[in-house]
């Protein structure tokens, strides 16, 4: 890391991590990677604005897909990042410095201090109340129970926070759905025709039993198969090939796990051989795991 530091905030940046050292290791790694001024490319942040950071590999913080999930939405609430996925990965962006500092050269886009308490107000009695005992209430239930109460965005998901082609109200409509249903639908529709609106769209997608995939609108037959298979690479966790085949099966080849390890296929074959390859690969794959 260089001469470069994070200076951790006794308040909220101990308060954090006392409260959920989940969301508390998910910013350390993010305030980790951040670029910090302009010519800081040290964790390929080349296409990066300063204060932000690609994450996505959430592994190596000791967190399972939906705990990953989880920290992100409270990172949002506390108002400590947002986060927005792209084609190359998910973009986490700091704003603020109420947790931790890494002292970049542009100021963050909030100030405010994080309600860092929300968790415990949320999740615990007080110590003269009872635990109720009731039915779980539906995650249609609690979006409803939460909107009537506040009408902060905070209780959205990451991508819908960032989505600016949806409006408020539309955006609370599509949080009946699962955090990743509504991810699919947004990534399907950047390459979708939509004959409705974008909302309806939205909205079809997430009911359907098995969503299609943006990865099977794109490009020539044996680009489609390429990017079938790429989805499977990032079901069984190879995420940092996944990440790589965004850039290569547009230009005809793709990284795949063949024999003693990665190698790289060409597209420009017949689609029976390249369709062999495919299937040795998610053996292989699945043979490794």
């Amino acid at each position: 890391m260089g001469k470069g530091w994070v200076n951790h905030m006794r308040d909220g940046g101990f308060k954090l991590f006392m409260e959920d050292h989940r969301a508390y290791r998910l910013l350390t790694l993010i305030a980790y990677r951040a670029k910090r001024i302009d010519d800081d490319n040290e964790f390929d942040t080349a296409d990066l604005e300063i204060n932000q950071a690609f994450i996505g590999d959430y592994e190596k913080i000791g967190l399972t897909r939906g705990e990953y999930r989880s920290a992100q939405k409270k990172l949002t609430r506390y108002r400590l990042a947002i986060f927005k996925p792209t084609p190359k990965g998910t973009i986490a962006t700091l704003i603020s410095r109420h947790a931790m500092d890494i002292n970049s050269d542009q100021s963050l886009t909030s100030i405010k201090p994080a309600n860092l308490s929300m968790k415990i107000d949320e999740l615990q009695p007080s110590k003269n109340q009872l635990q109720p005992k009731q039915k779980p209430l539906t995650r249609k239930e609690e979006v409803k129970r939460i909107t009537t109460t506040t009408q902060s965005v905070d209780v959205l998901y990451p991508c819908l926070t960032e989505c600016m082609d949806l409006i408020n109200d539309d955006k609370q409509g599509l949080m009946q759905y699962s955090e990743d249903r509504v991810i699919l639908a947004l990534e399907w529709a950047q390459t979708a025709i939509i004959n409705t609106t974008l909302i309806q769209t939205l909205h079809w997608h997430c009911r359907e039993k098995i969503p299609p995939k943006p990865a099977l609108s794109k490009g020539s037959q044996h680009q489609r198969e390429a990017w079938q298979f790429n989805a499977f690479l990032e079901e069984q966790g190879y995420h940092d090939l996944h990440k790589l085949n965004y850039e290569a099966i547009p230009k005809n080849y793709c990284h795949v796990i063949l024999g003693m390890g990665k190698t790289t296929i060409t597209l420009e074959q017949s689609i029976e051989s390249l369709l062999n390859d495919f299937s040795e690969a998610k053996k292989e794959i699945l043979k490794r795991n």
